[in-house]
């Protein structure tokens, strides 16, 4: 205890308006306690009160424990006043606290508990808790009589009005309910109860009950409330906290048009409490992301009036964007000054540091900026790579003198930004007219170097730039096979993905690796399909190689690639995966073979079959198969193969249910007893069996077992990536269970993994588990982060949606929403076609363009050809932080309209999109999806007998007049059937068959089961209505004739016709 006061009374000497010291020096008066110090404990309890009365019951422990003696209460008594006079936040507690424990108890003096009690709340003016509450019933409590209780109320509740924040009801209405049941205090209870009653009914009190209410309801009355006359009787805290809620209303929860108007209500709150920090930041956020500019830099001007104790990095960067959006060069200087100020006070922040200084350039202020940016290049972190991206950028130096300076980082301490820095010389390298290709792969070798140097911290390269440059020296004629070969070779080393398995696979095509034996060959083909990501990039990248091979007609190659990215590679659509088991399909036909020999005798041929269409990619039809024999299965499932094992095993801890747990559970604990020992298995399958057991029992919710099984996975087989994941389980299953602590260890310690998608997937459950422990504001930091990341699609879908439910628990609506249109829509193929009428929906994910220049929207043009409508419309943040932007535009059929919001389309329009030349320009390299959408709608056809009128939905009365139409007509001939010699109607709805700015034309073919056919042309209702109508007239077919005798020399048919 005295080595642990040392170091409190140090932080009380560093940190003197620190919140948290009191509750330091408490946990320090318990340890004194614990070792039976209890003068020094007391004497700890008492000094504490002025700082922090309130933890651990600090000031009742204290009366307590100083005596009840007339003179020990009077030293109570004084040291109390004494707490009350200096703690404010506490006052309420403290006062409760003097008038229980030395008036009432002590000297049993109600009528002092009372007056002192009443003299406490008469002082209350912010609120600190639920003591106020306890007080105010505490005095009505120790009233003498039935006329002071219900002064005393009366007194109380004149005072809740003025001051609503201040819980005086709640006593009043809690001593009520304590002698609700007394019959001795009837009259009291009655008279009370009537005055809480008046009290309840009035507007003030009904109104101030909506304050926290984020609807619009609760925003309509606050906003009655502010222009009220009784808003000036209001104490300065009521004032405070009304504008305060309607403030952060406006900002986070009203509808977007009204979100302007919080700029006005924090510019008041800011004028009321003028040094208040936290509101001057509220002020220039709403400002800056909806007030006009004017209003932006007001808040500005007031923000740099601020006593900031840290280096605000977001603060620099919206003031920043105010002095560009007012074009005041000098409110820039100004910012500059007071940001590179806190710097050298606070030091540099991790944020905003220097990508906010980019409004600089726009303000013809280059030499600030550049000044600015020097500033970071001696930091080490990812400002420092940001500001030699922008040095880079904007410099007229020549590419020796970039690399220089890139190259001057390099060489200092080691730091995460080394491979980033490479990638840039490299790219630079690339860009020269000869490319040094020897030198490029020298810099990769360094980068292994510090990798292996650093084996727990992520290297910022990009895998899918490394491989492009794989395939620009690939297509590089002019290299020799030796430059070509140390370059591949230096990629490999790096050990990425699709990078590293695009270079294998070019590697064996060069003459150096014509010795490579066919198995090896193979073999690396297979591991090339397990290295590349799981993504479309990887596929693509490898798709290429099996494209050649068709055309070279090396099936061997194409059913091994093709095979290995169906088996691998499974988060792409469904249109890559059919067209590549179309390709492998045909390759095996073609090479006389099907990858698997099945003697069709043996008795377990089908689920040998099974596995080999499980292996083909087709887990639809292995399935299957299994079904039809499951009795074969349970009688040989020690002779299947262990991929069959598991992918049955999958399937059914996927599917659920008690029955399916059992069976898994016996099926793969079978196998593990019999094959623990056994060499003929790999250790990744044993890992993979006993992982899926642990899964097993996980899905069941047998989480003590499952953490068991899992420990077993990290214990057996440590070098797997079963043991990773298996750590993962250990760590959910102790999230499950509510034991945080535990699982906490597990995540941090994850974090510290080389692999960038095990830290990704790790700081995402830290995030899951902030959540589940009620920390939102934490949790949703940490989802933004792992969503700036780019992680995978399936964990991006997983981040968006759990960062939707915190927008949902905090009633942010809006942002749940469009988070959750967003899920599904990260890390996919653009689509190729568009039906009119639907909203055209544009995602873009891109961290970069979340910071750069400062822009919060992203402005898209979308085109029409040949059509020529052309729309402008702006991607907002979702919510999820940096780089993620979604918008929606409506589309229809019809004549163009520019700029109306909505994009015209014609059945013959491809769509196009791409950002404005103005905002390209403010980047080095801005891409955006070059996908052509066409215009394609699925056509309604019907045809019957009666004119064809639109269907409406009908009210309950219209239903009932039809139901009696019904019953009148019912002889009338239904609309299937047609008499002959009555026209047939014709309608089509198929919205890409209008094509011209007219009434447009469809040939329909109608055919009958007896032969006749006929060709129809139905033209368009209207221009751009995409819906077609006609008709048909029918007749009675002629009556047939057969002849079926025959005669010497004579047709039948002759005697027809005579």
């Amino acid at each position: 205890a005295q080595q642990s006061e040392s170091i409190v009374n140090q932080f009380y000497g560093r940190f003197p308006n620190d919140l948290r010291k009191g509750s330091l020096r408490i946990s320090v008066a318990s340890q004194y306690d614990t070792e039976g110090n209890e003068a020094k404990a007391l004497s700890l309890w008492r000094a504490v009160l002025i700082d922090d009365a309130y933890t651990s019951g600090a000031a009742n422990t204290f009366a307590s424990r100083n005596g009840v003696e007339p003179a020990k209460l009077a030293d109570t008594e004084r040291v109390l006043r004494d707490a009350i006079n200096k703690n404010e936040r506490h006052r309420s507690y403290l006062y409760y606290v003097l008038a229980q424990r030395v008036h009432l108890t002590g000297q049993m003096n109600p009528a002092r508990a009372h007056q002192v009690a009443m003299e406490g709340l008469m002082r209350l003016e912010k609120d600190d808790g639920n003591y106020a509450a306890q007080l105010a019933s505490l005095a009505l409590s120790a009233t003498p009589d039935d006329n002071a209780a219900r002064n005393s109320a009366r007194q109380l509740l004149d005072r809740q009005r003025k001051y609503m924040h201040i819980n005086y009801a709640g006593g009043v209405g809690s001593y009520i309910n304590s002698i609700k049941s007394n019959k001795e205090l009837k009259p009291r209870h009655d008279a009370l109860r009537n005055e809480y009653q008046a009290h309840t009914g009035q507007a003030i009190v009904k109104n101030w009950q909506l304050l926290g209410t984020n609807n619009a309801n609760g925003g309509r009355t606050r906003a009655a409330m502010l222009t009220s006359p009784e808003f000036n009787q209001m104490s300065t805290e009521m004032k405070r906290r009304l504008l305060y809620a309607q403030a952060y209303y406006l900002q986070y929860q009203a509808p977007t048009a009204q979100r302007a108007g919080a700029a006005t209500e924090w510019a008041k709150l800011v004028q009321m409490v003028p040094k208040e920090l936290t509101y001057a930041r509220y002020y220039l956020s709403a400002a800056t992301d909806y007030a006009p500019e004017e209003i932006q830099k007001a808040a500005a001007n007031h923000m740099l009036t601020q006593q900031v104790e840290v280096t605000d990095g977001d603060a620099f960067r919206r003031m920043m964007l105010v002095a560009e959006r007012n074009k005041d060069k000098g409110l820039a200087q100004r910012v500059l000054s007071w940001y590179q100020q806190l710097e050298q006070k606070y030091g540099f922040a991790n944020n905003y540091g220097v990508t906010a200084a980019d409004p600089l350039i726009a303000l013809e202020m280059s030499d600030q900026a550049m000044a600015h940016w020097r500033r970071y290049l001696a930091v080490g972190n990812r400002e420092t790579r940001d500001a030699l991206s922008r040095i880079n950028a904007n410099s007229e130096a020549e590419a020796p003198a970039r690399i220089a300076m890139y190259r001057q980082a390099m060489n200092g301490p080691v730091n995460t930004n080394y491979a980033g820095y490479v990638q840039v010389i490299a790219n630079i390298l690339l860009a020269e007219e000869q490319p040094d290709f020897n030198q490029i792969a020298t810099l990769l070798k360094e980068i292994r170097t510090r990798r292996d140097e650093l084996p727990f911290t992520t290297f910022d390269i990009d895998d899918n730039t490394v491989m492009s440059w794989v395939a620009a020296i690939r297509a590089n004629e002019e290299i020799t096979d030796q430059v070509k070969l140390a370059f591949y070779d230096a990629v490999l080393n790096l050990r990425l993905f699709n990078s590293a398995a695009y270079a294998d696979v070019v590697k064996l095509q060069l003459a150096s690796s014509a010795n490579v034996t066919p198995m090896e060959r193979l073999k690396r083909l297979q591991a090339a399909t397990l290295r590349s990501q799981n993504e479309y990039r990887g596929w693509d990248a490898l798709k290429s190689f099996v494209d050649l091979a068709i055309a070279e007609q090396d099936h061997i190659f194409v059913t091994t690639v093709g095979t290995g990215l169906l088996t691998n590679i499974t988060s792409v659509d469904q249109g890559r995966r059919d067209a590549m088991r179309t390709i492998v399909s045909r390759s095996y036909t073609q090479s006389g073979g099907v990858g698997l020999t099945i003697d069709e005798d043996s008795p377990v041929a089908p689920l040998l079959q099974s596995a080999l269409y499980l292996r083909l990619g087709d887990r639809q039809l292995a399935y299957d198969l299994y079904e039809e024999n499951k009795a074969l299965f349970d009688e040989h499932r020690d002779e299947v193969p262990v991929d069959l094992i598991l992918f049955v095993s999958e399937s059914l801890v996927a599917a659920g249910g008690d029955d399916n747990h059992d069976y898994v559970e016996d099926v793969l604990r079978t196998w593990v007893v019999r094959n623990a020992e056994s060499a003929q298995i790999t250790q990744e399958n044993k890992a993979k069996v006993q992982l899926l057991l642990a899964k097993n029992y996980f899905t069941a919710r047998r989480f003590d077992l499952a953490r068991s099984e899992y420990t077993t996975v990290t214990n057996l087989y440590p070098e797997t990536e079963e043991a990773t994941e298996a750590q993962f389980g250990i760590g959910e299953s102790f999230m499950e269970q509510k034991v945080f602590d535990q699982a906490e260890q597990v995540f941090e310690e994850l974090t510290r993994s080389s692999n960038a998608l095990t830290i990704i997937r790790a700081e995402f459950l830290q995030g899951v588990l902030m959540f589940r422990r009620g920390d939102r504001n934490e949790a949703r930091d940490v989802f933004r982060s792992v969503l700036e990341r780019v992680p995978d699609v399936e964990l991006a879908n997983q981040t968006l949606y759990n960062l939707a439910e915190i927008y949902r628990v905090e009633e942010r609506y809006i942002d749940q929403l469009n988070l959750l249109r967003t899920v599904g829509r990260l890390g996919h193929i653009s689509k190729r076609f568009h039906a009119p009428g639907l909203a055209l929906s544009i995602v873009v994910h891109d961290s970069d363009l979340g910071i750069s220049r400062g822009h919060n929207r992203i402005p898209v043009v979308v085109t029409t050809i040949p059509g020529g409508d052309v729309e402008e419309i702006f991607l907002t943040s979702t919510g999820a932080g940096k780089g993620l932007f979604r918008a929606d535009l409506d589309t229809a059929l019809g004549e163009v309209t520019e700029g109306d919001g909505i994009l015209q389309l014609m059945g013959d329009d491809v769509v196009k999109c791409d950002y404005p030349e103005e905002f390209k320009q403010e980047f080095k390299n801005v891409p955006l999806s070059d996908v052509e959408i066409k215009v394609a709608a699925n056509a309604d056809f019907a045809v019957q007998s009666s004119v064809i009128e639109t269907e409406e939905e009908a009210t309950f009365s219209q239903e009932l007049e039809q139901e009696n139409d019904d019953q009148r007509v019912s002889q009338i001939r239904p609309a299937t059937q047609v008499k002959p010699g009555n026209p047939l109607y014709i309608r089509i709805e198929d919205a890409d068959r209008d094509t011209t700015a007219g009434q447009d034309e469809v040939v329909v073919k109608l055919a009958t089961d007896s032969g006749d056919e006929v060709q129809v042309v139905v033209t368009e209702t209207e221009p751009h209505s995409g819906i077609f109508e006609g008709q048909v007239p029918t007749a009675e077919l002629p009556a047939g004739a057969t002849a079926s005798d025959t005669a010497i020399d004579h047709s039948p048919l002759m005697a027809i016709d005579q």
